[in-house]
Formats: C-alpha cells, structure tokens, sequence
C-alpha cells in the first residue's frame, strides 16, 4: 500500500497535486466495465465512507491524475486516501486505509448502536 514513486512530467505532477489536495478525501478511480471497480465501490458504500467516484474513461482531468498516481501504468480500481493510494482492489488494504482515517461511519454508528 502507499503511493508509488517515480519520474513524473509537470503536468503529471500537477494531477498528482490535485488528486492529493484534501488529506482526508477518499477518490475511487474507476471504470464503467470494471468487476473489481464495482467491488471497490460496494465496499467504500458498505463502509459508510464518503468518497468521489471517477472515471478515467470519461473524466480527462481523473484519467490524468490516475496516469500520475500508477507512474504511468494504469490499472483499475485505484483508491486514495488522501496521498496513499491502493491499486487493484485489495478489501484489506481499503479497511485499514478506512480505519486510520475514521472514515467507518455507517460501522461506526452501527456498534455504538448495539
């Protein structure tokens, strides 16, 4: 897990500047036709986790700040939290990612209920 290193260009760091503006945003970068995206996304919800969804087929400015983020590699599902991003779809990764953060707020408000 964490952010992958590497040379960047200007404008790929510039992308990488704007889809790591908010520490406490949560982005899933994402395709229409992608399993793993939507598994992704079910578990962002499942969690209770506020998060902007983005497709890298549509959205230019995400495809940019997608390429910036895998070094050029691509690959779906991405997300971040903040300025670590997890690439693929790993549900582990995501949880602890979700749960360093606070960002379980739905679970939260669940066990306290209980």
């Amino acid at each position: 897990m964490g952010r992958l290193s590497g040379s960047i260009s200007e404008s790929s760091a510039e992308a990488s500047e704007r889809a790591n503006a908010n520490s406490d945003e949560i982005k899933l970068y994402m395709t229409t036709w992608c399993g793993y995206c939507r598994k992704a996304r079910q578990l962002l919800e499942d969690l209770g986790s506020d998060f902007e969804e983005l497709d890298v087929e549509s959205d230019k400015d995400a495809a940019e700040e997608h390429w910036a983020l895998t070094g050029g590699r691509g690959g779906v599902p991405v997300v971040t939290f903040g300025d670590n991003a997890i690439l693929g779809f790993d549900a582990a990764s995501i949880k602890e990612a979700a749960d360093r953060q606070g960002n379980w707020p739905a679970l939260r408000r669940q066990l306290e209920s209980q």
